[in-house]
């Protein structure tokens, strides 16, 4: 489920839930820090993301295009 996040910027360490709708500076106060279990999924994704790229890197080379 998105959240829309309108007219405003996110402060890093703070956590949207879905479906949640921050369309003010005053929202942002009642955010939530992320926890130690979205870091390490951040990390995780981050870590799959460089893979990803690793190959399809590898792959570009070999194909010569």
């Amino acid at each position: 489920m998105a959240a829309p996040i309108i007219g405003t910027d996110i402060p890093a360490g703070r956590s949207v839930l879905p479906g949640s709708v921050i369309d003010s500076p005053d929202d942002i106060v009642n955010l939530k820090p992320v926890d130690e279990s979205q870091i390490e999924f951040v990390e995780e994704v981050i870590g799959v993301n460089r893979g990803v790229a690793i190959g399809y890197s590898r792959l570009f080379e070999k194909s010569g295009c």
